[in-house]
């Protein structure tokens, strides 16, 4: 099968997100060539598969999709298109999974909500965005995935038949990054001073130094009119934490992906950029 074109692969990113949003998504929909179901689709990759499925140059369209998950919608999601049906189900039907699950169920990208949150906390006390983690994080080489170019690869393996077949694959964005590249471009988003790692003696991890904000985010969603949200809703501290304490380099390949026709790929400082412009247009962060 020859590669499969990826004039899409950048609409899912903000794209999708902003016509739900102008009200563009109510268009009568042409006869469904495929059906999805996505399984978690509030999660990372299930919130982009539900973005980027009801496209119309989604490769195997016209979808229609299916959208199963334990929870409802966050409240800042739009309305979906005509194309996805939601159904809140319990796939598990067992209290002690579920129980097991809960803490885990507000994570929903978690990761790029926290970082804007600090961000914008830091913007409404006048204090320097201050890097909280190790020296390994923010000096060493990493990789990211891109929800949604995750999502595009899931949808490629779908609709690829033989050339993905039984096959494993990762999926990265294909460049590599440091934190402290990415580090100003947060602090740029939300017009504040940043500092870099300045010493072990010095650094503050984000569970300490964001304990006892709640207040003050609700300050801010009530000045920004915001989406209500908690602080503890949106902001996961410890899992930031726990990642930025990492002292490891993590490097993947994407080699077996284009050679079997997947050649989707992202510039992580323009996803980085576009995830915190979805964040915004959600008015989930100001």
């Amino acid at each position: 099968m020859p590669p499969m074109s990826m004039s899409w692969w950048w609409a899912g990113a903000i794209g999708a997100a902003r016509k739900c949003h102008d009200g563009g998504g109510g268009e009568q929909q042409p006869p469904f060539r495929s059906v999805a179901l996505v399984v978690g689709s509030t999660g990372i990759v299930g919130t982009s598969l539900v973005d980027i499925l009801p496209l119309p140059d989604t490769p195997g369209g016209p979808w229609k999709v299916y959208a199963l998950s334990r929870r409802p919608p966050p409240p800042w999601s739009p309305p979906p298109p005509a194309a996805v049906t939601h159904l809140c189900v319990d796939l598990a039907d067992a209290a002690a999974v579920a129980e097991a699950l809960a803490p885990l169920t507000d994570i929903t990208h978690v990761f790029y909500v926290a970082l804007c949150v600090y961000a914008a906390i830091c913007r409404k006390e006048r204090r320097e965005l201050r890097w909280p983690g190790s020296l390994g994080a923010w000096e060493g080489f990493s990789n990211a995935s891109d929800a949604d170019l995750v999502a595009e690869q899931q949808i490629w393996a779908a609709v690829a038949g033989a050339a993905a077949k039984n096959e494993a694959f990762n999926c990265s964005n294909g460049d590599i990054y440091k934190w402290k590249q990415l580090w100003p471009v947060l602090a740029g988003k939300f017009g504040v001073e940043w500092a870099g790692y300045e010493g072990e003696e010095r650094r503050v991890g984000l569970t300490a130094a964001m304990a006892g904000k709640e207040a003050v985010w609700a300050e801010i969603v009530a000045e920004e009119k915001l989406v209500a949200t908690e602080l503890g809703e949106v902001a996961n501290w410890w899992f930031v934490d726990a990642l930025f304490m990492d002292k490891w380099e993590f490097i993947d390949t994407m080699n077996k992906s284009k050679e079997h026709g997947f050649l989707g790929f992202r510039n992580t400082v323009r996803s980085f950029e576009a995830w915190i412009d979805k964040m915004k247009l959600y008015r989930i962060v100001p």
